[in-house]
């Protein structure tokens, strides 16, 4: 049933932990328009939220590969204890997981996770983490989802993971990281879970290694420079590691791709000798601040890339897929849409 479905969710971000917000209750609705397009929409009392779903059908031999995004996932939100009514930004994070999707949050003082559910397409709130977090690194795979590292709600920097089953709708403690970090990435590839870079320690330095969490053993395994960072005198010239995304990392078919957002590149990490390998461009008109506004993942044998140029408070949000499969990167336009949001965060659902 959820074959062939994918989301992308954007929102107004804020990387600290520490701001107060409100997410009032949700009414949902459905509207179907041209193209096989629909519209969703998140309304509350002092703003509008919107979710755009967009399916593209291209046929590809005797294939026909469908993607589903949404783009522009549009959180307003409002504090009622501000007397001003001034409308603040926060965190949020999106995983999807099964049927589900779940939105992590924060609501005055405590952090909160509201979840979507594809199967009865309503929006509902109320579980919780053992060790409630953000900016964590998270993956799904099938029912189950594995959140580790990321920061508490005052700052510090863990490195304890925790697994979601979203069938029964529990959280369990795994043991945790050699390393504490946040702001880092994490996928699933060859059946084992894999968080990559971010910052770790007091000084908040850059990580270049990554950590593997076994399933079967319940272990974790450094690996050294597995983050697709430059080093040297290539990261003399970039910004300071808080001002920059998290990994853009994807799998597909059991590889492992990044994006490099200063180069304009597509890498390949090479599992055998441990190294990332460059193998063409990212698409063109794919602009990001230091990665932010960029979305790279992967949708059954496609990498996906979404993003777009931006000039003078306008700009386009643009859905750009490649079969690694069949050669270096060659891009295919998707879809195109007008949006003044500027997207950084995704969620791929049922490739």
């Amino acid at each position: 049933m959820l074959e062939d479905r994918a989301c992308l969710v954007s929102r107004d971000y804020s990387r600290t932990c520490d701001r107060e917000g409100n997410w009032p209750c949700m009414n949902y609705r459905l509207e179907k328009s041209e193209v096989q397009q629909s519209k969703r929409r998140l309304e509350e009392t002092n703003g509008g939220e919107e979710v755009i779903v967009r399916k593209v059908s291209k046929r590809s031999g005797n294939q026909i590969d469908t993607a589903l995004s949404v783009g522009g996932f549009l959180m307003s939100f409002s504090s009622q204890s501000d007397q001003s009514n001034r409308q603040r930004r926060e965190d949020k994070e999106s995983l999807a997981v099964g049927t589900e999707l779940l939105v992590f949050g924060k609501a005055l003082m405590s952090h909160v996770i509201y979840r979507y559910s594809l199967l009865t397409n309503t929006w509902t709130s109320g579980m919780s983490m053992n060790s409630p977090r953000c900016l964590f690194g998270s993956a799904s795979l099938g029912e189950i989802a594995i959140l580790a590292g990321g920061c508490d709600s005052h700052g510090n920097i863990l490195s304890s993971a925790e697994l979601y089953n979203s069938e029964e709708g529990t959280w369990m403690t795994l043991p945790s990281m050699k390393k504490p970090r946040k702001m880092c990435s994490g996928v699933f590839m060859d059946g084992n879970f894999y968080v990559i870079g971010g910052i770790g320690g007091a000084d908040g330095k850059l990580l270049t290694c990554a950590e593997e969490y076994n399933l079967e053993t319940q272990t974790w395994t450094e690996i050294p420079n597995m983050s697709p960072v430059r080093t040297g005198a290539a990261r003399d010239n970039e910004p300071p590691a808080a001002s920059e995304a998290p990994p853009l990392i994807a799998v597909v078919n059991n590889q492992l791709y990044a994006a490099d957002y200063a180069d304009m590149e597509v890498r390949k990490y090479d599992k055998d000798n441990r190294v990332w390998v460059t193998v063409g461009r990212l698409p063109e008109r794919a602009d990001s601040m230091y990665g932010w506004g960029l979305a790279f993942r992967g949708c059954g044998d496609r990498l996906i890339v979404i993003g777009g140029p931006r000039n003078a408070g306008e700009g386009f949000i643009e859905v750009n897929s490649w079969v690694p499969s069949e050669g270096p990167p060659q891009w295919d336009l998707l879809g195109r849409k007008r949006s003044g949001s500027f997207v950084y965060n995704c969620a791929v659902m049922g490739c």
